[in-house]
């Protein structure tokens, strides 16, 4: 079972609900946005997704890659379709939504002369504002500026939205303001990290040899790399690893159970699936090492 921090988990489900219950009565205040902020690979999509999955929701995604385009407009209009559509899906199936936005401040950040701030990451910061004062309309798109594309302005359901970054002070400052969002800074200490591991590889690995696997692996990449690894490593390596685990299950069932035979009786894998991840800690550290170092040929 995964393991989700309680004030993770705390942060995420009150901004959820206090904007569920905004929607209905318009008595109840509150920011519109989430921002979860922290250093890369500690888990902060992840368990967003996670938590989000729990609590029964439409999930709207989008990445921070997608607010750059080579036409002026395109992102913001995108953004506020993405908005709307999410809208509609709780208009239609009567289940609250959220918009999640990836790595949001990767292009709608400004990072001074590293990267360019663009039009477009100007004009999807003025929408993401809009829609934080007035979270239950969408504001006309006209002129060229946005493609040539005119969306009526209508009344829509409040979606609560939630960005994750790596440095929330590179975001539209008037847009971190408190009443339009909420920032949480997420740093996992070692113990936390240890039992997120923990929960990944819980059925393979004893909590013991899944803490001692984070130690030897951020031993290892603190030699490799320790200006890249100062954050410890990336909970997405250890996911990785799991990944690889799988990926060895399939080879072993291929090598059994030819595809024709799988479709046809698709219960000979289900015994196969519950005991054919075969790992111990050394398998499970050498992986995590070459991981390790294949990352590092990407800097």
């Amino acid at each position: 079972m995964d393991y989700i921090p309680e004030e993770f988990k705390e942060v995420v489900t009150k901004h959820v609900y206090r904007n569920v219950i905004a929607n209905i009565s318009d008595q109840w205040t509150a920011p519109l946005i989430l921002v979860i902020s922290g250093p890369p690979g500690v888990g902060k999509t992840y368990q967003v997704h996670r938590i989000l999955e729990g609590l029964d929701l439409n999930i709207h995604e989008m990445s921070g890659a997608e607010f750059e385009n080579g036409q002026a407009g395109v992102p913001a209009k995108q953004l506020l379709e993405r908005y709307d559509q999410a809208s509609q899906d709780y208009e239609d199936s009567k289940k609250p939504a959220v918009l999640l936005i990836d790595d949001a401040d990767t292009v709608i950040g400004n990072w001074g002369e590293m990267v360019q701030y663009t039009v477009n990451s100007q004009m999807v910061n003025k929408t993401l504002l809009d829609i934080a004062d007035h979270p239950k309309k969408v504001h006309k798109l006209r002129g060229r500026d946005y493609a040539g594309v005119t969306l009526d302005k209508k009344s829509v359901n409040r979606i609560p939205i939630i960005m994750t970054c790596n440095d929330s002070n590179k975001f539209y400052a008037p847009l971190m303001r408190p009443g339009r969002t909420t920032i949480f800074l997420w740093n996992p200490d070692a113990s936390t990290i240890k039992n997120v591991v923990a929960g990944i590889f819980e059925g393979i690995l004893s909590e013991e040899d899944s803490f001692r696997l984070v130690d030897v692996l951020t031993d290892y990449s603190e030699e490799v790399d320790a200006e890249k690894y100062r954050y410890g490593v990336p909970i997405s390596v250890y996911s990785d690893i799991k990944a690889m685990l799988r990926d060895d299950m399939i080879i072993r069932i291929s090598n059994e159970i030819p595809l024709n035979k799988l479709i046809e009786n698709p219960q000979l894998v289900e015994g196969m699936i519950s005991d054919a991840i075969d790992a111990d800690l050394e398998k499970i550290t050498e992986y995590g090492k070459k991981l390790i170092i294949k990352d590092t040929k990407f800097v």
